[in-house]
């Protein structure tokens, strides 16, 4: 007479740590790192409904693993954690922004903290790529800030998800920033100016901005929806501008995202009713 079949609930050969849940479905979990801040391992999950799907699941997470496409907590370098930061947390700026924070990261901290582990980064290290930066790459201060102000948020982000205990770049020592005087087109040049774009085809662009102060983005994004010639106003909505690395423009929200309305002197009011007669 045949032995029953002895049920166990070992998992298949490979297949690691899998259990069914009690919606029915299956779990496989691996270990892939260890939380800096606890210690305690930090497990991956995979869900399936069967489980052969789950082993199937569960082995190619341990490829991954064991081929390096997954990267593992305690062997993070900078430059990896640098590039999930760009391509995952950074969907909420505008691209030229984006572009610009990966430039920056690219040209100057990839070549010297990059290949860092990311848990192993500390205060010391930061502050001697800042002050290379400056020193060696000749950057102004201004530059060096924009450098830190980039950084700083990505390794907050590593400190939020709890890759890092602390974010290495909070003690710093920056080289002050002097701020330049903004020099307006001096009174005696200005008629010179005005006599110059006299019948320039752009000069109604000439005209509004420098008798608005507005940007250069923001005076070629106006449309005429933007102004109100019986409130003798202009709302300023959105800016033209040329994307970064491509040759295409874009119509993209004011600075700061705040749109804001101006009432322009009646002589820039004038030129503005004048340009609509003449392209009528």
């Amino acid at each position: 007479m045949p032995k029953p079949e002895r049920k166990t609930n070992r998992a298949p050969q490979g297949a690691g740590g899998i259990c069914k849940r009690s919606n029915g479905r299956w779990q496989g979990t691996n270990t892939v790192g260890t939380n800096p801040g606890t210690g305690n391992p930090v497990k991956k999950y995979v869900y399936a409904q069967t489980e052969k799907e789950c082993v199937k699941k569960l082995k190619a997470l341990q490829a991954a693993i064991d081929g390096d496409t997954f990267i593992e907590l305690s062997r993070m370098t900078v430059t990896q954690w640098l590039c999930i930061w760009v391509s995952e947390y950074l969907g909420s700026v505008k691209p030229n922004t984006k572009y610009d924070y990966e430039r920056v990261l690219e040209n100057y901290v990839k070549p010297t903290l990059g290949a860092v582990k990311l848990q192993k980064l500390n205060p010391h290290q930061v502050q001697q790529c800042y002050n290379a930066l400056q020193r060696e790459k000749a950057l102004s201060a201004k530059t060096v800030k924009n450098v830190h102000g980039v950084f700083h948020s990505a390794l907050k982000q590593a400190q939020r998800l709890g890759y890092v205990q602390r974010n290495p770049a909070d003690n710093k020592n920056l080289p002050r920033v002097e701020r330049p005087d903004i020099q307006p087109i001096p009174e005696n040049i200005l008629p010179a100016f005005l006599e110059a774009i006299q019948g320039h085809e752009f000069e109604a662009v000439f005209f509004v901005t420098v008798f608005t102060g507005m940007r250069k983005g923001e005076v070629l994004g106006l449309t005429w929806s933007n102004v109100d010639f019986e409130r003798g106003t202009v709302c300023i909505r959105q800016q033209l501008l040329k994307k970064r690395g491509e040759n295409a423009f874009m119509l993209t929200s004011p600075k700061n995202d705040k749109p804001r309305t101006i009432s322009p002197s009646p002589s820039t009011q004038s030129t503005l009713i004048l340009d609509i007669r003449c392209k009528i």
